[in-house]
């Protein structure tokens, strides 16, 4: 019904709110959305302001040119009508409206997955266990998922690599845009050795802070378990693990090496909560096995995954110098740097904290504002604001994440900066 400009057209159009897509697709199944009377819509509240503005500015040659640019660097394009869509992901909340990939899609039928997360400010600690418990299981077949950031994605995927098995980068950017440059010659092994790159913006997309808490729905999403190997209380990672919990999946956590360290402060918090905590890879190994056994090769593998009980990994490889970053990747913020970005930080104008100038989302706002009254739970916010839950527990995640929100015990939330007196 659809060609993939068209698809293209409408990811870019519903960036950020593909259920409002989805939604109209199952509402005018018979004819095309682009067709319809767009100030229409807007008017019956079926979209949003953002939504027909971004519609009426956006030139459909852009997205033919967005399809030119993918079969010029052989960049597939998956669709909701694609034979490789991943139809898991239609169980969740707002699945992508397209896919650009490149490498084996065959792996994303592939049901035997564990998404990786954690800090990129990884210790040698975190490093070391996410590369040799993702090796260890993708040796048994298990197909490691995990963002392509530094510290604790990388090490995952380039264990999954040492374990000669299949790993998935999900990106925040488009696929041509070098990011993290410190991880390009990964990028290139994971596509070399059989893996696949998976990203939901086109060719030239810059990476933003905005992309990564969305994109994390799909680390979840792909994944039959996610592991949290090491992660501040304000990680991005840990939205990861808060959407895995959403969709009922199971969350392990690796022990931390501290109780006092505040790299470690967002798996404590997981596994106070009940997340299940791993000492070993047969702790995940068994998890798949019980789950369902025929999903793996049954005594064969059950013997592999008990023989971890007193198995001593080898040393994972010494990592290698980070390179000095350039000038365009210092101006790139993502969901974890912008904790410790100057500019991101809350100001105070003494009387009250307010949000920094660069948060321009009026969605942001509004909800910032709810909470400067007082504290308020999660069912009163949804009440006040009129958005959307998905939507407004991202903004809550992402306010967390700077730093400008507390979510407390009970689904309370309160402003984390109390005004000077």
């Amino acid at each position: 019904m659809y060609t993939k400009a068209e698809w293209i057209m409408l990811s870019e159009v519903f960036r950020g709110d593909e259920e409002k897509c989805h939604q109209l697709l199952k509402q005018y199944p018979e004819q095309s959305i682009l067709h319809l009377d767009w100030n229409q819509l807007a008017a019956n509240h079926q979209i949003t302001e953002v939504q027909l503005s971004r519609f009426l500015k956006f030139d459909f040659a852009t997205a033919e040119n967005y399809e030119k640019d993918c079969w010029r660097m052989q960049i597939g394009i998956i669709t909701p009508d694609s034979e490789e869509y991943p139809t898991r992901l239609y169980h969740y909340m707002h699945p992508p409206i397209v896919l650009y990939a490149v490498g084996d899609l065959t792996l994303l039928d592939e049901v035997n997955t564990l998404t990786v997360v954690g800090t990129r400010g990884a210790s040698e600690y975190g490093r070391k266990t996410a590369y040799l418990m993702s090796r260890e299981v993708a040796s048994k077949g298990v197909v490691i998922i995990s963002g392509c950031a530094v510290g604790i994605d990388a090490a995952a995927h380039q264990g999954a690599l040492a374990g000669k098995g299949k790993t998935i980068a999900v990106l925040g950017c488009g696929m041509d845009v070098n990011y993290p440059a410190d991880n390009y010659r990964l990028r290139k092994e994971i596509i070399a050795r059989g893996g696949l790159q998976i990203t939901e913006y086109p060719p030239g997309t810059r990476a933003f802070g905005s992309f990564f808490p969305h994109r994390n729905r799909l680390l979840a999403g792909l994944a039959r378990a996610v592991l949290v190997a090491e992660a501040p209380y304000r990680s991005g990672s840990l939205i990861t693990a808060e959407y895995a919990v959403e969709q009922g999946k199971e969350v392990f956590c690796i022990p931390p090496y501290s109780i006092w360290d505040p790299k470690c402060s967002g798996v404590t918090r997981y596994l106070r909560d009940g997340a299940t905590p791993v000492f070993s890879p047969a702790d995940i190994l068994l998890h798949f096995f019980t789950v369902d056994s025929s999903m793996l090769s049954s005594e064969k593998f059950l013997q592999a995954a008990l023989e971890y009980s007193d198995h001593h990994p080898n040393r994972m490889p010494k990592p290698k110098k980070p390179k000095p970053k350039t000038f365009d990747d210092a101006k790139v913020l993502d969901s974890e740097s912008q904790s410790s970005d100057e500019a991101q930080k809350p100001q105070h104008n003494s009387t009250r904290w307010v949000l920094p100038p660069q948060i321009t989302d009026q969605r942001f706002r509004d909800v910032f504002a709810l909470l400067e009254e007082r504290p308020k739970v999660l069912d009163e916010l949804i009440g006040a604001c009129g958005l959307p839950v998905h939507e407004l527990l991202e903004i809550l995640s992402e306010l967390e994440i700077v730093g400008l929100v507390e979510n407390h015990s009970g689904g309370r939330y309160s402003v984390k900066f109390e005004p000077k007196m």
